[in-house]
C-alpha cells in the first residue's frame, strides 16, 4: 500500500473517531443537563416544602417573601451550611 493510500485510510479513520467522540460528547452534555435540571427541581421542591412546613404555602405574599429573602440573603448563606435541615428530603 502506498504512503498516500495509508494516509488517506488513516485520515478516514480519524474522521470517524471524531464523529464518534462528538456524538459521545453530545450525549454526555445532554445527560449533564438532565442531572442539573433534576438537582434544580429538587432544590425548588425543598424550598417549597420549607414554606409549607412554615405554614405559609397558601397565605404568603410572593413579593414580601422575596423581599425578606433578599434582605436576609447574607445571613441565610452564612448560616445555612451550619444548620440541620428541618425537612428530611428523600429522592428516589
Amino acid at each position: 500500500m502506498s504512503q498516500y493510500q495509508e494516509d488517506k485510510r488513516r485520515l478516514a479513520s480519524l474522521k470517524q473517531e471524531i464523529k464518534i467522540t462528538e456524538n459521545q460528547l453530545f450525549r454526555t452534555e445532554k445527560d449533564l443537563e438532565r442531572v442539573q435540571s433534576k438537582v434544580r427541581l429538587e432544590k425548588l421542591i425543598r424550598v417549597g416544602l420549607i414554606v409549607e412546613q412554615a405554614g405559609l404555602l397558601d397565605t404568603y405574599s410572593e413579593y414580601d417573601l422575596y423581599l425578606l429573602l433578599i434582605q436576609n440573603r447574607d445571613y441565610l448563606q452564612k448560616t445555612s451550611s451550619k444548620m440541620v435541615s428541618p425537612i428530611q428530603f428523600h429522592t428516589t
